[in-house]
């Protein structure tokens, strides 16, 4: 069945590309590009001598403080 998995790929981004469905190809490109972000801002830790644990621990201090000011009381 890959086969029929990359004609519908294929399908989909030429419609896209002629303008009947621009939805889909913005569907298809903004993941894309929130990993390769992701993806490269990994990487460029790893060259600075971060382990996988390390570069964990950023994220999870990151995601902690976002939390903690999202559920945080508005101020007025």
């Amino acid at each position: 069945m890959p086969g029929i998995r990359i004609q519908r790929v294929n399908t989909l981004l030429s419609k896209a590309a002629i303008g009947e469905q621009p939805h889909q190809l913005i569907y298809l490109f903004v993941p894309g590009v929130f990993t390769g972000t992701n993806m490269i801002a990994v990487l460029y830790l790893h060259d600075l001598g971060f382990g996988a644990a390390q570069t964990g621990a950023l994220m999870l201090s990151w995601a902690a403080t976002v939390s903690a000011t999202a559920f945080s009381p508005p101020r007025c």
